[in-house]
């Protein structure tokens, strides 16, 4: 039997009919083509998100080059939530990076809310601690005023009364008048006696008016004073947190008593410093001169390495770094003897 060409090969190949199976197996892929060309025929909706900021100026769009768009306008973190069906508390655990001095901080969007709300009720407070202490001084200014003015009327009508009082008996000569008329000196005596009773009966009823009039000043004065310490005490409280927990706050105390004893405060004074900015600069300041002494110490410590020591802030010769950029490829050498090895450590003297 001749050998069959190509020609006469694939004349034969397409006049056998295929089997049944391989037919079965056709039909299942033109059927699977056909289902994925009418799908990707098909016209598609996608939804896009528009982000949009303060006063709806700018928009970010997430979105697909499709037929068939539904835009949904986001201007709020509650809005894009409550549009993706996103748990609240999901969302806020959420972090950003912060930057704190040359490192960086994680910072979540929980912690960022309520930072902004404790800022926030911070500057209540202290407006209304300022507002308060501007009362309070006005209020002391009023009643000052007005002991002095009552004061004045006072004295002026006991003055008045007193004269008046007396008018009818100036002029009159009470040792000629006892020799000539000692009847009429003893009347006249008597009546000028009861008078200036009467005098001090009405200068004693003055100072007792005075004494009141003051004692109610100064009990509205204290209850002012008393509402401005609590104002000022929680506006202290929410800057300064360890002063609400009463296993710190003596501490603190102490410390901060220290401190404005070393500035030069008397007792007195520090009684008086209640003024919850004057106790934060004074904290802070000492704060500050902690950290300095803890600088300090650590200057003065040495740092030692193996064989070397090192002092903080102390900088390497060229010697010490070439030893150190070289250690590693002697070691490299010595152990494994290979010639990259000795070129890499011949490379490095020679650099250095």
């Amino acid at each position: 039997m001749s050998e069959l060409s190509i020609e006469q090969r694939i004349a034969q190949s397409t006049q056998d009919a295929p089997p049944p199976e391989a037919e079965a197996v056709v039909e299942k892929a033109q059927e699977a083509v056909a289902q994925e060309e009418d799908a990707s025929s098909g016209e598609s909706s996608t939804e896009t998100v528009a982000v949009t900021g303060d006063g709806g100026e700018g928009s970010t769009d997430v979105s697909a080059d499709t037929d068939d768009v539904d835009t949904v306008e986001v201007s709020s973190l509650s809005e894009l939530m409550e549009h993706f069906e996103v748990a609240p508390e999901d969302v806020y655990n959420l972090t950003v990076p912060i930057a704190d001095g040359s490192s960086s901080v994680n910072v979540s969007l929980s912690e960022m809310k309520d930072s902004f709300v404790s800022r926030q009720e911070a500057k209540r407070l202290q407006e209304e601690a300022t507002t308060l202490r501007d009362s309070l001084k006005e209020q002391q200014t009023q009643a000052n005023a007005q002991v002095q003015e009552y004061l004045a009327q006072s004295g002026a009508l006991v003055e008045h009364l007193e004269k008046q009082m007396l008018a009818a008996y100036e002029g009159v000569d009470l040792n000629e008048l006892k020799q000539n008329d000692p009847g009429q000196w003893a009347a006249m005596t008597t009546e000028i006696r009861q008078a200036q009773d009467t005098i001090n009966q009405v200068k004693a009823k003055v100072r007792e008016d005075i004494a009141d009039f003051k004692a109610r000043q100064t009990a509205e004065q204290q209850e002012a004073l008393k509402a401005h310490l609590a104002v000022e005490q929680e506006a202290l409280v929410k800057a300064w947190p360890e002063m609400g927990d009463p296993k710190k706050a003596e501490s603190e105390r102490k410390a901060l008593v220290g401190e404005l004893k070393a500035r030069g405060y008397t007792e007195q004074e520090i009684g008086k410093a209640y003024d919850h900015r004057t106790l934060l600069m004074a904290r802070d300041a000492m704060r500050w001169r902690e950290s300095q002494a803890k600088a300090n110490l650590a200057k003065k410590k040495v740092l030692k390495i193996g064989t070397k020591t090192l002092k903080p802030g102390a900088k390497q010769g060229k010697a010490d770094q070439l030893q150190d950029r070289t250690q590693g490829l002697r070691k490299n050498l010595k152990k494994s003897g290979r010639v990259e090895d000795a070129a890499a450590l011949i490379s490095a003297l020679e650099q250095g």
